[in-house]
């Protein structure tokens, strides 16, 4: 009893020491919890490349119509026009610079169009009645569109801008002419001249960050492409020349995505 006593003192003694004799572990041996960083404040300064798709309608406006015959001039025409829609897409590429709350940039984008006008004159010659034993079919088509524009925004919120923009604007149009024989509504003798015409554009759009360095936007360009001379020579005999100028303008509405691949 006694041998079990002493025994259970001496244990308690050198439990006590060991206690007391440990050395204090201190604040710099303990592990330290990384602090997480604050988030990247995003910015609309750098350059993108992107990709749009949209509706457009595309109005051919043609005029000073008239024709040679070999023997001298012909009869000048009443002006005409045509007009059509459908989808466009293409893509774009620009830079922007902010300062404060307002964005600055300059855009570049190419569209592919197959739009086409028709214009038909139904057993008449431009719509001059017993003129011939055909009909007169004009076919316009816009085949691409572009422009060079620059932007200027205002930011609405921390990654939503709205801005304006306007600038160069070009397209390539194709126009046909041909004379269908009584009863069809296409074919005979005919002629096709191409122009490339250069006017401008104005719009106005909203852009906002999706998700990383991806940004979207919706926006609405109306372009004029200014008036162009079209020349169909010896259509249907030899030194039959027509000519016409045409206009075309466009209205356009799409959407759009943007990759922001250099940041300042």
């Amino acid at each position: 009893m006694k041998r079990l006593f002493v025994t259970s003192i001496t244990a308690t003694v050198m439990g006590a020491a060991a206690l007391f004799t440990t050395e204090p572990v201190s604040a710099a041996d303990m592990p330290v919890k990384a602090r997480p960083l604050p988030p990247a404040v995003w910015t609309w300064t750098g350059c993108y490349i992107g990709g749009n798709v949209g509706y457009a309608r595309a109005n051919f406006r043609s005029s000073d119509a008239f024709v040679n015959f070999p023997a001298g001039p012909g009869p000048r025409f009443a002006d005409f026009k045509s007009d059509d829609d459908g989808f466009i897409g293409g893509g774009q590429v620009g830079c922007n610079w902010q300062s404060g709350q307002w964005v600055w940039g300059i855009e570049g984008d190419i569209q592919w169009a197959d739009i086409k006008g028709r214009r038909f004159f139904q057993d008449t010659f431009f719509g001059i009645v017993g003129a011939g034993a055909f009909s007169t079919e004009v076919r316009s088509q816009l085949d691409y569109l572009g422009t060079l524009r620059a932007r200027a925004g205002f930011v609405v919120a921390p990654t939503t801008m709205l801005y304006l923009t306007g600038g160069l604007a070009y397209g390539r149009v194709k126009n046909e002419l041909n004379f269908p024989p009584p009863g069809a509504a296409t074919g005979g003798p005919g002629g096709t001249d191409s122009q490339t015409h250069v006017g401008w554009a104005i719009g106005v759009g909203g852009e906002t960050r999706l998700t990383g360095n991806l940004t979207g936007k919706l926006e609405y360009l109306y372009a004029d492409l200014g008036r162009e001379q079209y020349s169909f020579l010896n259509v249907a005999a030899p030194n039959f020349n027509y000519f016409w100028k045409q206009r075309v303008d466009i209205h356009i509405v799409r959407v759009g995505l943007n990759y922001q691949f250099y940041r300042n």
